[in-house]
């Protein structure tokens, strides 16, 4: 017999997604705000009210939740004495529109108390029922830290983009805006070697465009040359496509500007096909990263691959020496 959290597990994933879900938005605090999912969820022997909230202030890796059958919901407080489940569902959306519930912690952040303030007759009452913390499952919580990873990543993306336009100003601002930046940020030099941002110049000169060339073509050819056996990609799955995302971080000796790399899938020597390229749109600083999102065929099957692409830089094919992406699908729901 399945147990009650084994169930209400698979409540979590079904739930939101049922045709007839009721949906709302509460506060619980100045920070933090949830999406509330509400429906009946049927069994062959019991029906019972299930209750989700899922943060919508940030990317979380937990859920609240709860279910109640009937029965459950009448030990609870006599006022139920009076619905049934459907009637329960209609008169909870009556209360979120009145604004007749709120939220709080309990337990250091385990429990959320979702407290309702209905009437019975003349007289209001207070009904509080107890949502648990749960973490979503492992799979999932892959994809929650990737989309974390992602979030992250482009905010010190920005960060590194401003502080490359803040720097040349030191003496003329105020040096805490700099500092927290790079506090807030985990910002350090290393991370921002230029001078000045790309819109500003090449930041290093060189005699002609040939020897320009040369030049990022030896500093690239090392970089790849390093990783001779490719590039893993980190898999996701968006609408029944799989991507992959690469990070790469530009340790040469000058700054990319937008379009300053581009790839050129090698059919002959791929397994798979890319269909398209996600490139950043905005100038890579010198030691800043960058992030290449592939989206590949549709419907490949589990196994690894390997990806292979014509480099250009500025235009100049990298002779013989190629980009490797390695693909590792790992199953047909990832």
């Amino acid at each position: 017999m399945t147990n009650r959290k084994d169930l209400e597990l698979n409540m979590s994933f079904k739930v939101p997604n049922q045709e007839n879900v009721f949906t709302t938005q509460l506060r619980i605090d100045k920070e933090t705000s949830f999406d509330i999912y509400y429906d009946i969820y049927s069994t062959e022997n019991t029906d019972y009210l299930y209750i989700k909230l899922v943060e919508n202030s940030a990317v979380a890796p937990f859920y609240y939740n709860k279910s109640y059958t009937l029965e459950e919901l009448q030990d609870l407080h006599r006022i139920f004495k009076s619905v049934d489940l459907e009637i329960l569902k209609s008169d909870l959306s009556d209360l979120f529109k009145e604004k007749r519930v709120k939220l709080y912690y309990e337990e250091n952040k385990e429990k959320v108390i979702m407290e309702l303030d209905p009437s019975l007759f003349v007289k209001r009452h207070t009904i509080r029922f107890e949502l648990i913390k749960e973490m979503i499952p492992e799979k999932e919580k892959d994809d929650k830290l990737l989309e974390l990873y992602d979030i992250n990543k482009k905010q010190k993306n920005l960060a590194q983009e401003l502080y490359a336009l803040l720097k040349p100003l030191k003496g003329r601002i105020d040096q805490k805006l700099i500092d927290n930046l790079m506090e807030n940020f985990d910002l350090n030099d290393k991370d921002n070697k230029v001078d000045q941002p790309c819109s500003n110049g090449d930041n290093m000169s060189y005699g002609d465009k040939d020897e320009k060339v040369e030049t990022l073509s030896d500093e690239f050819k090392k970089m790849l040359l390093e990783n001779s056996n490719g590039y893993r990609g980190i898999i996701r799955k968006e609408n029944g496509v799989y991507k992959a995302q690469v990070t790469l971080k530009n340790e040469t000796s000058r700054c990319w500007k937008r379009g300053f790399i581009e790839l050129k899938l090698d059919k002959n020597a791929s397994q798979i096909q890319c269909n398209s390229i996600e490139y950043p749109i905005y100038d890579v600083e010198i030691g800043q990263e960058l992030d290449l999102i592939f989206t590949l065929e549709k419907d490949i099957k589990i196994g690894k691959y390997k990806v292979v692409f014509d480099t250009y830089i500025d235009g100049e094919i990298l002779k013989d020496v190629q980009f490797k992406l390695k693909i590792n699908i790992k199953n047909a729901e990832e």
